[in-house]
């Protein structure tokens, strides 16, 4: 699988030479300007698959230094719960934005520009940093698969925010515009879920009840503050 891997390798960086595990391998490579397709094949068969998904998921798998920074990243359970919620948070803000877009209805001025809405799904939750500390908990089978998940969810978003020339706004979209960014925020959120179903079920679990259980609190402090329902809240899910 890691040979298949490192033949799709796209770009890469600079990085210290590895330590421990595939170090020899990777030390050699590291003071080498040429890329040698080989020699990245042999690093990376000294890499563990948790390491090479993070890597891959980065974008910055392609000389072998990049790969000397991921190796054997230590799994954390609470770096995966973490993740999961904000990936899930991503996910409702694309719900969010279409309702939006669909009844024109918005409180937030930020809301209104559909750009600054998908700018804020990619940086506020730090998607793409998310789906990589996520990636580690993949199994090495399906490890193409959640790099090609992500690497669709977040090119949706960023379509968005850098195909079209002009400011878009809510309610102000001509019909080609707006089929196009909801079908890219349809895109972002089935590209997610497919990739969270990726993921250990347990964690998926636990983050996503959490998710539940912040929002029914959102709602009740907001209706007790301001004495009406929110405009556009999250819908409850199962």
């Amino acid at each position: 699988m890691l040979f298949v891997l490192a033949a799709c390798a796209l770009s890469g960086g600079s990085a210290p030479p590895a330590r421990g595990v595939g170090a020899t391998a990777l030390s050699r490579l590291h003071s080498s300007a040429v890329f040698d397709r080989r020699a990245l094949f042999r690093a990376a068969s000294s890499v563990s698959s948790a390491a090479f998904a993070a890597s891959l998921l980065a974008g910055s798998v392609a000389r072998a230094p990049a790969l000397a920074a991921v190796v054997a990243p230590v799994k954390n359970e609470e770096d995966l719960r973490e993740a999961v919620v904000l990936i899930a948070r991503v996910m409702e803000a694309t719900e969010q934005e279409e309702r939006l877009i669909n009844s024109g209805k918005y409180k937030d001025l930020q809301r209104k520009s559909v750009k600054n809405a998908a700018t804020m799904m990619l940086e506020n939750y730090a998607l793409q940093r998310n789906l990589v500390r996520a990636a580690i908990f993949v199994p090495g089978e399906n490890v193409a698969e959640a790099s090609r998940l992500s690497q669709e969810a977040t090119e949706a978003l960023n379509q968005i925010v850098g195909y079209f020339p002009a400011e878009l706004s809510v309610g102000e979209l001509e019909r080609p515009q707006k089929e196009f960014v909801l079908r890219a925020l349809s895109a972002t959120r089935a590209n997610l879920a497919s990739f969270l179903a990726l993921l250990p079920t347990p964690a998926v679990k636990t983050a996503l009840a959490q998710v539940r259980s912040e929002n029914e609190l959102n709602a009740a402090d907001y209706q007790k503050i301001f004495g009406e329902p929110m405009l556009n809240a999250p819908p409850p899910r199962s």
